[in-house]
């Protein structure tokens, strides 16, 4: 097996089946940085409570079997 299939190997897994289950972490993520840039703008619309409470329920039905 060569360098190039292995590095074939191990993005088409990443991109794959593993991705799909990192999308609860990914969302919370991404949530954490939406509160951090809603807080360097100033306060908006949306509490950063609100904003908390989304990207949680968000991460928890993807979390959901």
């Amino acid at each position: 097996m060569s360098f190039y299939d292995l590095v074939r190997q191990a993005i088409d897994d990443t991109f794959g089946p593993s991705l799909w289950n990192f999308r609860p972490e990914l969302v919370l993520c991404a949530t954490i940085v939406v509160l951090l840039l809603a807080r360097m703008m100033g306060r908006g619309k949306s509490s950063p409570f609100v904003i908390a409470m989304v990207g949680t329920l968000v991460a928890i039905a993807l979390a959901a079997p």
